[in-house]
């Protein structure tokens, strides 16, 4: 919640969890990297998490704690998920914990100057 993505919408930031969920459900997360791609000709970035307090993940702070089979199926997905929409998307990496910071301090940044809450800083 309130943070823009340079496309305008939420940052999106997928949660690994074990249990069913829906899209925008807010949960405290722990950021662990983020997979840099571009969408249709401009920068597009998704936060990768975890459930913040969760003990199957407690385990899990960088990219590298992520079995590397699990990161291969996420970037795989992004570059083919728009395919029916004959989006064009180019996956460009993984990075991590600190860029995922990095992105997320952007997106908060963003939602505040949109509203207001940060012009003349």
């Amino acid at each position: 919640p309130q943070t823009l993505h340079s496309d305008g919408d939420p940052l999106d930031i997928l949660v690994i969890v074990n249990e069913p969920t829906f899209s925008g459900c807010v949960i405290q997360a722990r950021p662990l990297g983020v997979y840099h791609l571009v969408d249709k000709g401009k920068p597009d970035e998704k936060i990768l998490a975890v459930p913040e307090g969760d003990p199957l993940y407690k385990d899990y702070h960088t990219l590298s704690d992520v079995p590397s089979h699990f990161l291969d199926e996420m970037a795989h997905f992004f570059t083919v998920y728009k395919d029916l929409e004959r989006a064009q998307v180019e996956g460009l990496g993984w990075e991590g914990t600190n860029e995922a910071y990095a992105e997320i301090e952007r997106a908060v940044r963003r939602y505040q100057e949109s509203i207001g809450g940060l012009q003349g800083e």
